[in-house]
């Protein structure tokens, strides 16, 4: 990959970033960035039988809150 290749995914990256930090993404999503919300998010951890001793890794959580809810 090239410098410049680099920096335009770099700027792409922050781009994102500032979009699912922005006041037109709450308003937009509200508190949760998936279809389904922590409702999904509880229901995947029933099917999947997750429990005290359970690790999850969740990659591009946006904000975090179904690990945070995953995680209670």
């Amino acid at each position: 990959m090239k410098l410049s290749e680099a920096s335009g995914a770099t700027a792409i990256k922050q781009c994102c970033a500032n979009l699912y930090e922005s006041e037109f993404a709450k308003l937009l999503l509200g508190d949760s960035f998936h279809p389904g919300g922590l409702k999904l998010s509880e229901r995947l951890g029933q099917l999947l039988e997750l429990g005290e001793h359970s690790r999850v890794l969740d990659v591009a959580s946006g904000r975090g809150n179904s690990a945070l809810f995953l995680a209670e």
